[in-house]
């Protein structure tokens, strides 16, 4: 059943009420299959009222329809960057996948690096920099209470405060920092044009090393002037133009 709904618009909304219009013409444009126009207003709300998880969705679906595959995949990962619990997204993102010419199996990484990387995406990094400022908080206000209340039976309580609120405080800092980390580490890219050669340096004269296809996500490793330095999805690294492929 859920086949059968991928391509539906999310029509409530978080905008701002003066965009409310914009994005009821957008939706309409969009049902009525006029997706040129669906498209150009999705990106003047983008443009207006800055980045939006449902705005991208949408305007992901309207490139799907067109066939432009890598723009969709584009819209879905903003979407999905925006707000990981998106589903729709995820889904639409897998069968968008689906559709590109370049297929290939990610490098397989170790359970413990997969059981870590879960744990720091269940929250942002600063929602979990927050629970670890709450916890240093909690750990000062025992060690407020140990200095006041020494001679009274609250001085074992705060004791266990200072100790399990420091604990806490040091495991979400280092979740935090990690978040953060692997954020920056996750840097990418959408290839946008139909081919784009893969080089060994970043010099057009340089060997070529494979051909890639629109759509491919590229993981940003390095720049140098225009030219990235990528790897693909398989864990092979070359460079290519800056220009072809759209950051998420």
């Amino acid at each position: 059943m859920k086949q059968l709904l991928y391509l539906f618009l999310i029509a409530g909304t978080l905008l701002p009420v003066q965009a409310a219009d914009t994005y009821s013409n957008a939706n309409s444009a969009y049902e009525k299959g006029q997706y040129d126009e669906a498209v150009t207003l999705y990106h003047q709300l983008l443009e207006e009222e800055g980045e939006a998880a449902v705005v991208h969705y949408n305007l992901g679906n309207a490139y799907f329809k067109q066939s432009q595959y890598g723009k969709a995949i584009l819209h879905y990962e903003k979407a999905l960057q925006l707000d990981r619990k998106m589903n729709d997204a995820k889904f639409n993102l897998d069968i968008a996948n689906s559709r590109i010419r370049d297929k290939m199996e990610p490098i397989q990484q170790p359970i413990l690096y997969i059981f870590w990387y879960n744990i720091t995406r269940l929250l942002y990094p600063h929602q979990w920099a927050l629970l670890a400022l709450i916890g240093g908080w909690v750990a000062l206000g025992g060690g407020i209470l140990f200095v006041l209340k020494r001679h009274t039976p609250l001085r074992r309580t705060a004791v266990y405060t200072i100790l399990y609120a420091g604990i806490l405080t040091v495991m979400l800092a280092a979740i935090a920092w990690s978040a953060e980390a692997m954020e920056q580490q996750q840097a990418a890219g959408i290839i946008m044009e139909p081919t784009v050669i893969l080089k060994s340096e970043p010099s057009e004269n340089s060997t070529n090393l494979f051909i890639l296809h629109e759509g491919l996500k590229l993981r940003i490793l390095d720049t140098d002037n225009d030219w990235l330095y990528v790897a693909m999805p398989d864990g092979n690294l070359g460079w290519v133009r800056s220009a072809t492929i759209a950051r998420i």
